[in-house]
């Protein structure tokens, strides 16, 4: 930390500082140091931001003969942050406070269920990228929401089939049969037909269709097969 505050100050001995760390070989055991530091500095963010940045600076100089070990602390490096940015997220966005060592107990998928549980689909969808979570499992939890509340079938078409195109547009993978398929839990068969037709594998389509009563429908279908 030293090294990097005397050269935000444009002092260059601070490259000679780290030079002298990383010939007695103390620099992976400095910058695991600084993560852990940052692990359990989630109430304080400023610091939390300084340990990252100097973990970081640290880290260029660390130097090994093998590459699975300089790729071990990178990603320890990019974990960390990740991790820092999705208990930032939540606490601002939800307000629930969480340090990094509860998220890793807790795992960030169960995070993610918590906030579904609860019905914080838009938040649950914006922190699918750091928390490592596919986004069509969001998209399924709040299909079958809409499926079970009180929107008219029509309009309940509309928003599902909205979501399909603007997944579709983004290039995500589309979680067509799980959508249909809670929808017909709900008893909306129009919509699960409507979804059904979105269905690129025609083999699920089929059966959602044969499942959903639309017999003809599944047979005319079927013809492609």
């Amino acid at each position: 930390m030293d090294a990097v505050e005397m050269l935000d100050h444009g002092d260059a001995g601070g490259d000679e500082n780290l030079k002298e760390i990383a010939s007695l070989g103390q620099i992976r055991h400095g910058v695991e140091s600084l993560l852990d530091a940052a692990e359990h500095a989630t109430t304080i963010q400023e610091l939390q931001v300084v340990l990252l940045r100097v973990a970081s600076y640290g880290k260029r100089f660390f130097r090994c003969d093998g590459y699975k070990e300089r790729r071990e602390l990178s990603q320890r490096l990019v974990n960390t942050c990740r991790l820092v940015r999705l208990c930032k997220q939540v606490l601002r966005k939800a307000g629930m406070a969480l340090t990094i060592r509860q998220l890793k107990v807790l795992t960030p998928q169960v995070l993610i269920d918590r906030l579904l549980f609860q019905g914080r689909f838009a938040l649950a969808s914006q922190l699918c990228s750091d928390a490592r979570v596919p986004m069509p499992h969001v998209v399924t939890q709040w299909a079958m929401k809409l499926a079970f509340n009180d929107m008219d079938d029509e309009r309940l078409k509309v928003v599902l089939l909205g979501k399909v195109e603007e997944l579709r547009s983004m290039n995500y993978t589309i979680p067509v049969a799980p959508m249909a398929a809670a929808c017909l839990a709900a008893g909306r068969k129009e919509a699960t037909l409507a979804l059904a037709a979105h269905e690129t594998c025609l083999a699920r389509r089929v059966l959602l269709m044969l499942t959903a009563g639309f017999e003809e429908k599944a047979i005319n279908v079927s013809v492609w097969l």
